[in-house]
């Protein structure tokens, strides 16, 4: 199946049906659509996870409205889900430094290697 784009023609299995124009693409027009965020496995990622929701965040209306997760994705999840909206950034933030400091002493030095002694 494929969409031809802006046309309104559906092609599928080598055959053309055409689209009402009132038929759209199945989403109700005066609703903006929901945002997903899947948060991925692997610690390295969760840090970069808590940067793109607070991206996404700055935008209400690119905020997630489902959550999703496999390996640290679902920790970065129950921090944004089981917060308020006014604390979900901060909150993921403090809990990133301190996964940091836990293991260097300095989250800035984690990322290019372990703390000189």
């Amino acid at each position: 199946m494929r969409n031809s784009g802006a046309s309104g023609t559906l092609e599928h299995d080598g055959r053309s049906e055409r689209r009402r124009p009132d038929q759209g693409n199945g989403m109700d027009s005066a609703r903006p659509p929901s945002v997903m965020l899947a948060l991925s496995g692997g610690v390295a990622l969760g840090v970069y996870q808590a940067g793109a929701y607070a991206a996404l965040h700055a935008h209400a209306h690119l905020r997630p409205a489902w959550l999703a997760g496999c390996s640290i994705g679902p920790v970065n999840a129950a921090l944004i889900a089981g917060n308020s909206p006014t604390h979900r950034v901060e909150r993921l933030h403090r809990f990133w430094r301190a996964r940091g400091r836990a293991r260097c002493g300095h989250p800035v030095r984690c990322r290019t290697g372990p703390h000189p002694q």
